[in-house]
């Protein structure tokens, strides 16, 4: 199947590539750093092309894999002045340049052990250091904070921020909404290798997502609650219409409300009033603005048709009987 991926990414920007495992997020960076043959298309940076100035093309971009690409009986000092040497740094600064990153990152009291002994999240940033060293242009970051502890991650989050303060574009993978948030200017998201939306993180809830995200957890979910989990439905979706159900996972049912108009007060108290009707039913239930991540499962489960199927299924079975009712 052939598939079309554009975008543009400006001088201090970062841009967040978003997508479920398989939606060809690594795959694009392949191709972008020459890993892959490109079979059509090309890539432009600084008048250069991917397919027409290759080598010229790769010299502008620092890239952190998904998978480390570490040397495993060199240094964390040893890595970065490899790297820095390979960037074009004069031998006087390679050691300054090296230590630096090693600071940056925290990586400094562990700069001279080898690599093979470093824990993942560790690996993860010296990853992260090898593609800033030299301040390439262009930075590549594939999902540069798995595995790291939260501290680390906020610095690498710091020196990001930073990298995009000084003029570097940026293209960001991630599973992190909370990062997306703090770091993006803008969002792709991406579903079995092409672009659904793109856009501003606010242009991209408010056009995809609006109203509220209802969420309710019952106490128990067997194969003879039918009659109540049809009731259930027919009671929230006429009370909250224009509603839907979008989601259900085990005993988890997730709504979204689409009427904007409601009061949080109005909400809250129709909830507490159908709580006490399935009383021995419903065991919690939470409201919520629609966030990000609401916004990236609704094109993730275009990715996983089966499951959009089944909740598909779902909601016609609700309506005919709620029809049948009347």
């Amino acid at each position: 199947m052939e598939s079309k991926l554009t975008f543009g990414v400006h001088y201090g920007e970062c841009f967040g590539l978003l997508g479920v495992n398989g939606a060809g997020k690594s795959t694009t960076f392949r191709m972008l750093t020459g890993d892959e043959i490109v079979s059509d298309g090309n890539a432009y940076t600084m008048m250069k092309t991917l397919k027409d100035n290759h080598k010229e093309f790769l010299s502008k971009i620092g890239y952190c894999p998904q998978f480390d690409g570490i040397v495993g009986v060199l240094t964390g000092r040893e890595m970065l002045e490899l790297f820095s040497r390979l960037r074009g740094i004069p031998r006087r600064r390679v050691k300054a340049e090296a230590n630096k990153w090693l600071t940056k990152l925290g990586l400094m009291e562990n700069a001279d052990v080898q690599c093979e002994k470093y824990s993942g999240g560790m690996k993860r940033r010296l990853s992260a250091a090898m593609a800033m060293v030299g301040d390439p242009p262009i930075l590549m970051l594939d999902e540069p904070t798995t595995g790291v502890d939260p501290v680390a991650r906020r610095e690498l989050w710091r020196s990001i921020a930073s990298s995009k303060q000084a003029g570097q574009a940026i293209i960001l993978t991630s599973h992190s909404m909370e990062e997306c948030e703090a770091l993006c200017t803008r969002l792709g998201i991406m579903v079995n290798g092409e672009m659904q939306c793109i856009g501003g993180i606010e242009h991209l809830k408010s056009k995809f997502a609006q109203g509220f995200c209802l969420t309710i957890k019952l106490k128990f979910l067997r194969a003879t609650d039918d009659e109540r989990l049809k009731a259930l439905n027919e009671q929230i979706t006429s009370v909250f219409n224009p509603c839907v159900l979008k989601d259900k996972h085990q005993n988890i049912l997730q709504y979204q409300i689409y009427n904007t108009e409601l009061a949080w007060d109005v909400l809250f108290k129709t909830m507490e009033d159908m709580k006490s009707n399935f009383v021995d039913f419903i065991e919690e239930y939470s409201v919520s603005q629609t966030t990000l991540e609401e916004v990236f499962l609704s094109f993730a489960r275009l990715q996983y048709p089966e499951r959009r199927a089944d909740v598909s299924a779902l909601n016609r079975i609700l309506t005919c009987q709620c029809c049948s009712r009347r």
